[in-house]
């Protein structure tokens, strides 16, 4: 399922990646943030009801839970740490420019840009945590 956080950062990366078109005279290396992965972790869990005949299964629901948790940490500050080296390329294509001036706008157009889309991340992380935390529940739910 595609969250409105998901279809928010594509919007915002989108736009983000056309910063050069108006400023800078070349892209950054690191163009392609999938290779951080997909945070959508819990959609992509086993059933909850799949721990039920487990001796410890409260415990094992605990455990996966917390397990899907740090993965959508790691895959979202993987996508920020992503944005955040090419936002330091897009500056040194900043600083290219012809004028002081130019320099300067097009600075604070790309460290904009990072802004909304570490905000859109971090928006996006705490649903994919809450969907982690709702797995877990639904899991030591079904535990006999």
């Amino acid at each position: 399922m595609k969250s409105l956080a998901f279809v928010s950062l594509l919007v915002v990366s989108s736009l983000w990646v056309a910063g050069p078109a108006r400023a800078g005279t070349f892209f950054p290396p690191f163009s392609d943030v999938s290779v951080c992965g997909d945070e959508t972790v819990a959609a992509h869990m086993a059933d909850p009801n799949s721990l039920v005949n487990a001796t410890r299964c409260d415990a094992l629901c605990k455990k996966a839970a917390g397990a899907c948790k740090k993965f959508v940490n790691r895959i979202v500050a993987c996508k920020i740490q992503h944005f955040v080296t090419a936002t330091a390329f897009f500056v040194e294509s900043c600083k290219e420019e012809a004028t002081p001036e130019l320099v300067a706008s097009c600075k604070v157009g790309i460290k904009q840009d990072l802004a909304d889309i570490e905000d859109v991340l971090k928006g996006q992380r705490d649903t994919q945590l809450l969907q982690c935390e709702v797995w877990g529940v639904d899991c030591q739910v079904a535990c006999p």
